[in-house]
């Protein structure tokens, strides 16, 4: 069995005519660390908190570790929260904040100050347990969050957005922490994020939702290398793929400018009666090398440079083809300036194709 099971879960809040969470169903298994991802109001922090037991279920079972929780209370569902905005008492000091649940516990007082030094220890708080959240920094402030959740040693670790309050550097540095800490513990953790970044960079399994459904559930290569539809493939990577309507006549693709490339025969196979669809190409996976250029002509498009990001150890290019907008990755190398034409190679082995009408891929 799994350790925690989302059996056909529902949310629909009163009065309204539609469900927030639609046929939520997930197994994760323990140890794991599962992020749910998507843009704001797809449902992930509603699915936290049902979990969490601060949102009531409308249809369907939840358990935790073999136990069905629908009506437990949050306090007795063994999790603890991190929440986006630290939730730290501002009278206390970093040692009372995160010995406050045991507290309350009513845990003896060595067993407490035991727990309180070893996650201070381990989360490099050791210096700062005697001041109060308003002399630490935004980091520090986190890590304390943190300390209040660890020390408890609960069944599953819930995370709602806890660094999106962060600066970009302090980002990087707790995503990694909260992943060493995760290793180091091995709890059981739910994280919820609308960054693709985070969710590629930490998961072990991401959860994909829109509009309250789950599209894709997989491994972070799972999704890059195979997004089961438009929408994953357009939120997972960065920058985001590309898309073109094109139409495939014998081996070539015609795309909404005219702009024809090969196709070998194997993919001409793989679509089939699939003639009008929706082609991907990520941004990284072109080539404006001369040997590219030169080995594969017929794979080579050439458009104008309508902007240009110069990023130091890439550049990323925007132009249009027809209607679609496009974004390349290419090495910083490049002498191609803005209104130059640039010819980069498609790698259309790499690429994705998906159907026009439903958004499915195809393969």
């Amino acid at each position: 069995m799994s350790y925690v099971d989302f059996n056909g879960i529902h949310k629909q809040y009163e009065n309204a005519d539609f469900y927030s969470v639609t046929d939520f169903n997930l197994q994760i298994e323990k140890g794991e660390f599962i992020v749910f991802v998507g843009p704001s109001g797809c449902g992930k922090s509603t699915t936290l908190r049902m979990l969490a037991g601060l949102e009531e279920i409308s249809k369907g079972e939840l358990s935790i570790d073999g136990t069905v929780v629908n009506d437990v209370h949050p306090k007795d569902r063994d999790i603890a929260m991190v929440f986006q905005n630290y939730a730290l008492y501002p009278h206390m000091t970093v040692a009372d904040n995160i010995s406050f649940g045991l507290k309350i516990a009513k845990m003896p007082k060595d067993e407490i100050a035991e727990k309180v030094k070893w996650a201070a220890d381990v989360l490099g708080l050791t210096e700062y347990l005697k001041r109060k959240p308003k002399d630490l920094s935004g980091g520090q402030r986190q890590r304390v969050a943190l300390g209040r959740a660890i020390v408890r040693n609960p069944k599953v670790f819930l995370m709602d957005e806890p660094l999106s309050n962060l600066d970009a550097k302090l980002r990087v540095s707790m995503r990694n922490e909260i992943t060493k800490l995760h290793r180091d513990l091995d709890a059981t953790t739910v994280y919820v994020t609308h960054d693709q970044v985070e969710a590629m960079t930490m998961a072990d399994r991401i959860v994909v939702l829109k509009d309250g459904i789950i599209q894709q559930v997989g491994t972070p290569m799972d999704l890059y290398n195979k997004p089961q539809n438009l929408f994953v493939a357009g939120f997972i990577g960065a920058p985001q793929m590309n898309f073109f309507n094109v139409t495939l006549a014998g081996s070539e693709l015609t795309f909404e400018d005219g702009t024809k490339i090969a196709v070998p025969e194997g993919i001409t196979k793989q679509l089939g009666e699939n003639k009008d669809v929706v082609l991907g190409i990520r941004p990284e996976h072109v080539s404006i090398d001369k040997v590219a250029l030169d080995s594969f002509p017929n794979q080579v498009m050439s458009e104008e440079i309508i902007n240009l990001e110069r990023m130091g150890n890439e550049n990323h290019v925007f132009m249009k083809v027809g209607s679609s907008d496009v974004i390349l990755k290419v090495p910083s190398r490049m002498t191609e300036g803005l209104g130059d034409k640039l010819s980069f190679m498609v790698d259309i082995n790499k690429c994705h194709f998906f159907n026009r009408e439903t958004e499915q891929r195809i393969f």
